[in-house]
């Protein structure tokens, strides 16, 4: 696909963000003789993977990135085992060394506890607000809180030596709405034998999901309803090294339009009631990431570097609607296509700190500039045809995470986590087209109980939003 030549600004963007983050992407200083001597480096002999499923062993042991009859420090060793840690299927991961049948080597036995076939996820939420707010099509939050819910079953076939086939039905209900949905997929690991990981899926849904558009295409912080839709995706993860590598995704969305609306109006007559059109969405996004955390759920240490373009595009045509005019009846209009795409170029890291085995906090922050296109943009001062806007966003955040309980049997392995994480937020474009919420800020804090075990995850989340982003 070819991007309009008004986004190429976000390529040097990009390229200042990646000079800002040079010192990331540099090697290390080569070690002195004394930091040689005191590192211990082990020759691998061989490789064994001793598992719940036999069939998942030769996806682990590619995961590791490893190579028998390699030289490796320890620090590698345990590099290796968090990307074993983060696979979707592996519960938890530790390795050993056991002298080899050779004079100095070693093999390296990776112990992994992974899920069962047949999994499941659900889950509760509350959220509470600083006013009321046109959210997930619910205009009836005069209480300033809303609930919902999802859940879905599902189950996983490994395919071969390195494809994993996975399929899950679901459902999300809030107050006013309630809808179900199929997800299939297929991903494969080590493909051409150089590490790299693609995942193709396709998914559909049944009434009514909610989507809020990007803030470049939407300013003033618009959601749509989909009432039936399809969507599919793809993504590849290309390693460059072990820990970091090039991530690349697609995702594209189709069908029916549903409601639209402004979340920061609650006004009940300025919604548009479509009854009929269609609409879609697109996502792209090229990143490098260098991931060095020691642990997917409970990282004591270690930090994720992120760097790329993002790239959203959303189309509306062949709009019916409902409006209402003053205090008359509703009257049946025809709403002009809408189109939207942005390009944006983003930074983000997140660093991880240990304070006790059982605890730890992490801190985050993101930047992001780009340049976006909107046609038929509808403002308070009329219909805009044409408008081009420069964007501009940054939001940080911390977050403490405590494993109240947890159990390592054989055959029996759960946790129970709490967390908790504020995060805040501002999104702003010039022009600002006269927008009252423009700069936008954006405040959430969140803290949630999660279970999980070797079938299945339950949690329960309470939040509070500020979609002002004023204290």
């Amino acid at each position: 696909m070819q991007l309009p030549r008004f986004l190429s600004r976000s390529g040097r963007l990009l390229a200042a963000l990646l000079c800002l983050a040079s010192p990331a992407f540099a090697q290390e200083p080569p070690a002195s003789d004394d930091t040689l001597v005191e590192t211990a480096r082990f020759l691998i002999q061989t490789i064994t993977v001793e598992t719940d499923r036999e069939a998942s062993a030769e996806i682990i042991k590619a995961e590791t990135l490893l190579k028998e009859g390699g030289t490796y420090t320890e620090d590698d060793l345990r590099q290796a085992i968090a990307r074993v840690h983060r696979l979707p299927f592996v519960l938890d991961a530790s390795f050993s060394l056991r002298k080899g049948s050779e004079r100095g080597t070693y093999e390296l036995v990776v112990e992994a506890h992974t899920a069962r076939w047949f999994f499941f996820d659900r889950g509760a939420q509350l959220t509470s607000f600083d006013r009321s707010y046109a959210l997930e099509g619910n205009f009836f939050n005069s209480d300033h809180f809303t609930t919902s819910q999802t859940g879905l079953i599902g189950g996983r076939l490994f395919v071969g030596r390195s494809g994993v086939l996975y399929g899950s039905v679901g459902f999300h209900q809030d107050l006013v709405s309630d809808g179900s949905g199929i997800e299939l997929g297929y991903t494969h690991y080590d493909l051409f034998g150089r590490g790299i990981v693609a995942d193709a899926s396709y998914s559909a849904n049944q009434c009514c999901t909610s989507e809020v558009i990007p803030f470049g295409i939407g300013p003033e912080l618009e959601a749509w309803d989909w009432d039936v839709d399809q969507r599919a995706a793809l993504s590849l993860a290309i390693p460059l090294s072990r820990n970091r590598s090039i991530q690349l995704g697609w995702t594209e969305r189709r069908g029916g339009a549903g409601d639209h609306r402004r979340i920061l109006d609650d006004d009940f007559f300025r919604r548009d009631f479509i009854f009929d059109g269609d609409q879609s969405s697109r996502q792209l996004a090229a990143r490098w990431v260098q991931d060095t955390s020691d642990d997917p759920l409970l990282p004591s240490r270690g930090s994720v570097l992120s760097a790329g373009l993002e790239y959203a595009e959303y189309d509306a045509t062949d709009l019916h609607a409902y409006r209402f005019f003053s205090d008359e009846l509703p009257q049946q209009v025809e709403l002009p296509d809408f189109h939207g795409e942005q390009l944006t170029a983003a930074l983000s890291a997140t660093r991880h700190w240990s304070l006790t085995p059982r605890q730890s906090v992490s801190a985050t922050g993101r930047v992001s500039a780009g340049r976006s296109r909107v046609t038929n943009l509808r403002v308070d001062s009329g219909l805009l045809p044409e408008t081009e806007l420069d964007i501009f966003g940054g939001s940080i955040g911390g977050k403490h995470l405590f494993r109240l309980w947890s159990v390592r049997e054989p055959g029996n392995l759960g946790d129970l986590f709490l967390e908790t994480e504020v995060r805040y937020g501002v999104e702003s474009s010039s022009p600002s087209l006269g927008l009252a919420n423009n700069p936008l800020g954006r405040l959430e804090v969140s803290t949630g109980l999660t279970f999980r075990n070797r079938w299945g995850r339950l949690r329960l989340n309470l939040s509070y939003l500020d979609l002002d982003g004023v204290l």
